[in-house]
């Protein structure tokens, strides 16, 4: 992570994100707006921890919509819009299908979600994916959790 947040990059998040069958899929969206202001992303890596198939709701990434005018495109779509598979086109969504101990690495600005894990009768699992974040010292954007603790990080 050195190159992309410099020696000095600060742990902000450390997790678990589970999703269960039957879970629908989250609303498209980033972890930080891109609002045109000088601040640097934060970059997250997510760790799967089992094999992830389609039928799991794996994370959908849109390759290269880290920018603002993908952010306002995304702006003019309704809530229901924003949870729907249809809207995946107009953003270049890819399912990150992948090998347990795969690592994806985003810009938190990239948007993104997660799909609909199906019901357990349909191929759904649970779906487990350890995931941690850093950012440049002195750069907090807009939007981010910071889940990690003080004495953890």
């Amino acid at each position: 992570m050195e190159q992309f947040v410099s020696p000095e990059g600060v742990l902000v998040e450390l997790s678990c994100l589970v999703s269960e069958p039957g879970a629908g899929q989250q609303p498209l969206h980033p972890d930080t707006p891109c609002d045109g202001n000088a601040c640097a992303p934060l970059f997250t890596a997510f760790a799967a921890l089992q094999d992830v198939g389609a039928e799991m709701g794996p994370t959908v990434v849109c390759p290269g919509t880290h920018k603002l005018a993908f952010h306002k495109a995304l702006e003019q779509k309704s809530a229901d819009e924003r949870c729907s598979e249809s809207i995946y086109p107009a953003f270049g969504a890819c399912p990150v299908v992948c090998k347990a101990g795969s690592v994806l690495l985003m810009d938190s600005r990239l948007l993104h979600c997660g799909g609909a894990n199906l019901p357990e009768e349909l191929g759904g699992a649970r779906r487990r994916l350890l995931y941690a974040t850093w950012q440049l010292p002195g750069n907090r954007p807009r939007g981010s959790t910071y889940s990690a603790r003080d004495e953890v990080a």
